[in-house]
């Protein structure tokens, strides 16, 4: 018998009470399988969350073994887990070396596009800092910043978070780490005035905190 056969045995076996308790069995059978590939297959389980990781987790085997990513979610409902398979598909692209396909798989994610668009950018953004070197920083960060802007096509707070997370790298990498926010904050470039009091201000409250 298939897993796919014993998963719907499973489920006839429950009849028109089917708890959940059989469909985490229905879950469990049709994952066991390393091999399976078949996202219609989780369609057999009527839980949505538990038919949404389904698809995810077949999409990420996929994914694995070198399926192109785009339109590997394309079949899954609308909602979170749409958006879960969207995201490890973006971050699949960047590994890949592929930062365009990455921003528009991004670009589709609804519920965390931000979070999802963070994921690409961030690790090259901790690559700008070589130590307390701003000047040097900056100009790395500004060249970094456009080319997300182009991708991201102001569809996420590139803007604001991209320039937090800069300063955040800034005092990690030897920045002293200001008094007064607002003091600092008035010598930075103006466009960078609004994430900096983000930042900072966090910063020193932490710093504050673990006193």
């Amino acid at each position: 018998m298939t897993v796919l056969g014993a998963a719907a045995l499973v489920l006839a076996c429950g009849g028109p009470a089917t708890t959940r308790a059989d469909e985490a069995k229905v879950y469990a059978a049709l994952l066991a399988d390393p091999e399976m590939r078949d996202p219609a297959a989780c369609g057999i389980l009527s839980d949505p969350d538990l038919r949404g990781d389904c698809g995810v987790v077949v999409a990420e085997r996929r994914m694995a073994e070198g399926t192109p990513v785009e339109g590997l979610c394309a079949g899954m409902e609308h909602g979170v887990w749409a958006d879960e398979c969207r995201f490890r598909a973006a971050e699949k692209s960047m590994r890949s070396g592929d930062p365009d396909t990455a921003a528009r798989l991004c670009l589709s994610v609804e519920r965390f596009r931000n979070a999802c668009a963070q994921h690409l950018w961030d690790p090259e953004l901790a690559g700008v800092w070589h130590g307390p070197d701003v000047g040097g920083a900056l100009e790395r960060g500004r060249v970094l910043h456009a080319a997300w802007a182009r991708r991201l096509d102001g569809a996420t707070d590139l803007d604001d978070r991209f320039w937090r997370h800069w300063f955040r790298l800034g005092f990690v990498h030897g920045v002293p780490l200001p008094a007064d926010a607002d003091a600092f904050c008035a010598e930075v470039p103006r466009d960078l005035a609004g994430p900096c009091l983000k930042a900072v201000g966090r910063a020193i409250a932490e710093a504050r905190g673990n006193r």
